[in-house]
């Protein structure tokens, strides 16, 4: 992986950045979005999201589908189980 990536408060870019995670870095991955295409993570204590095409690492087939934020929201919303992963 070569960037670093912005974790968002939202599954799309409509959302706003609320910081950037940097490249090499390890997460904590909490759920997906029911589309497969985004992580719900935990970065530095915010939660927030990132998409997955930019990821490495294995993460398990039985991660939590989590809710996402509509677009204008602030925040991730909770979510079950763990797993690391990195950007």
């Amino acid at each position: 992986m070569s960037q670093d990536l912005n974790l968002r408060a939202g599954d799309s870019t409509a959302h706003g950045s609320m910081t950037v995670v940097p490249v090499g870095t390890s997460v904590e991955v909490l759920g997906k979005n029911s589309a497969g295409t985004w992580y719900q993570i935990s970065y530095r204590d915010n939660i927030g999201w990132v998409s997955i095409a930019y990821t490495e690492g294995e993460v398990p087939a039985d991660l939590p589908v989590v809710q996402a934020p509509s677009a204008g929201s602030s925040g991730g919303s909770g979510g079950s189980g763990s797993s690391p992963t990195s950007t």
